[in-house]
């Protein structure tokens, strides 16, 4: 793959994953409460009530929620790193600085998706215990937010293969197998 098919694809990845997150942070369709008396659906932040077509804080509505509060956090981290990198990597290709800004932004996308992947999830089987009862469904929100961590993980990979990383890889397997062929002959 050319160098500049990277930085694109890297690029594309990176936009698709802000808006997922994003699209995950604002909205409040994580998951939804088929038979739940009260709540139709729930996000990061707000409750939704049947009934009465508006929303309420979820710390009011269900009380504190570690889960929450951890994949709230993660979540915005992956949102701010990624818009930061959009804006950086942008920046960084018009001027023609080096290359260890790829390599900054490709990390700092990786290291912030992996846990809110990890935190999602958390949040999915702790959120799908607590409301079992309640006809529990994931909604558009967990879904995009599902979407983004992959693709924000294929977009760090990217642009830390445009910066380079891989070669160093290739590199380095290439001295360990001529390392491996040498074998030193011990003489009493």
């Amino acid at each position: 793959m050319g160098s500049q098919l990277q930085y694109q694809c890297g690029s594309v990845c990176l936009l698709l994953g802000y808006f997922a997150t994003l699209v995950s942070l604002i909205t409040s369709h994580w998951y939804t409460l088929a038979d739940h008396p009260l709540y139709s659906h729930v996000g990061l932040w707000t409750v939704c009530y049947k009934d009465y077509q508006e929303c309420e804080d979820i710390e009011l509505a269900s009380g504190h929620h570690g889960h929450v509060y951890v994949t709230r956090a993660c979540v915005v981290a992956a949102c701010l790193v990624t818009g930061l990198g959009i804006i950086m990597v942008t920046f960084a290709f018009a001027d023609q600085v080096h290359k260890a800004t790829f390599k900054i932004w490709g990390y700092a996308v990786v290291f912030t998706a992996l846990p809110t992947l990890m935190a999602t999830l958390w949040y999915h089987h702790r959120t799908s215990s607590l409301n079992a009862e309640y006809g529990y469904s994931v909604g558009f929100s967990f879904i995009a937010c599902q979407v983004a961590m992959p693709t924000n993980i294929l977009a760090g990979w990217n642009l830390l293969r445009f910066a380079g990383i891989g070669d160093n890889i290739a590199e380095l397997r290439h001295h360990l197998g001529t390392w491996r062929e040498y074998r030193p002959v011990m003489t009493m």
